[in-house]
């Protein structure tokens, strides 16, 4: 088995603890129990991939969700309310009038027991009934799995009433040293939702202007389009129906790594980096702008259409393969 296992941190009196799996030769990944956090990717050696804090501790208050799994439900819900055949439930109320990405204590600051294999992580969690005003006893289970150069992200959930569940993961991408303007973003779709100003997703329409990524654009190349919805968002942070044939593909021109994404999932969210700040002793790609994240998922909103009932199981799965150009597949 090529895993290993460090403690790293101690959040809220527990040990954090990095589990890295894969092979240094080819793709790599470090996850903490702590939020189900990827704080590495790394492809034959290279520099990490993904946006990561120097100290472990700091993903105890993460207000951009970095790495982070996110869940119950990924997203906004509006007025942070929801309604199955057991009544309204009020969820917290973490983003103005909304609630956001499952709240103040969702999977992004949880511990994980987390289950070695070769591998792979397997990561399980028991969400109970009423934890930030979700109803029912939510069991989790995400599976972290390396096979080749390839991270295959795995989600399953089970709940003993009726309850919205919406997973995805908030890694934020940067195949280099800068921003991600130059990166090169193809996304198969040809329909987005437009957003309000509380970032609700509000209208699907058709992807025109700095929303075609049919063909493959640089990303810095939209942003600096003229359109009401950049304004809005400080650039893209919008829902994409999966609805064209292909994969989802970045690639970074400069160094040659590409990844290509397949996913069970309905539609993407892609968030640009919008509010990611300079931060004091981390690294320099914190910045506006400076990282991208493609969150596979439905589409956030309303919480009635992301309903698990009793008895069934939420599944999705997401791939994220990784190349460099000038080297083998």
């Amino acid at each position: 088995m090529n895993d290993m296992k460090q403690a790293v941190a101690t959040i809220e009196g527990k040990d954090v603890f990095a589990y890295t799996i894969g092979h240094p030769d080819g793709l790599q990944i470090t996850a903490l129990n702590y939020g189900g956090v990827i704080t590495g990717v790394c492809l034959n050696g290279s520099s990490n991939l993904v946006l990561s804090y120097q100290d472990p501790f700091t993903y105890s208050t993460n207000p951009d969700y970095i790495g982070a799994l996110i869940g119950r439900t990924a997203g906004r819900i509006p007025g942070a309310s929801v309604s199955t055949e057991n009544g309204v439930a009020d969820l917290d109320k973490n983003d103005g009038n909304h609630n956001l990405h499952g709240g103040f204590n969702g999977f992004s600051s949880q511990f994980f027991d987390v289950e070695e294999g070769e591998n792979e992580l397997t990561m399980t969690t028991v969400s109970p009934d009423g934890e930030g005003g979700y109803p029912g006893n939510l069991k989790t289970k995400v599976i972290y799995r390396i096979k080749g150069d390839a991270l295959h992200i795995s989600y399953e959930a089970s709940a003993d009433k009726a309850t919205p569940v919406n997973m995805t993961h908030h890694a934020y991408f940067n195949f280099g040293s800068a921003d991600i303007l130059k990166h090169v973003l193809t996304i198969p779709s040809d329909r987005f939702w437009k957003i309000d100003e509380d970032s609700l997703p509000v209208e699907k329409t058709p992807a025109e202007g700095p929303f075609q990524f049919q063909e493959g654009r640089a990303i810095g190349e939209a942003l600096m389009m003229d359109h009401e919805q950049l304004t809005i968002a400080g650039g893209i942070d919008h829902p994409f129906e999966l609805n064209l044939e292909g994969p989802i593909l970045l690639e970074d021109p400069e160094t040659g790594v590409q990844m290509s994404i397949e996913t069970t999932a309905p539609a993407v969210v892609i968030y640009t980096g919008n509010k990611l700040s300079e931060k004091p002793g981390e690294e320099n790609r914190f910045m506006k702008h400076g990282a991208v994240c493609i969150e596979t998922q439905h589409v956030p909103g309303k919480a009635e259409g992301l309903i698990v009932q009793p008895g069934e199981i939420y599944q999705e799965k997401t791939v994220f393969h990784f190349k460099k150009t000038g080297t083998d597949d």
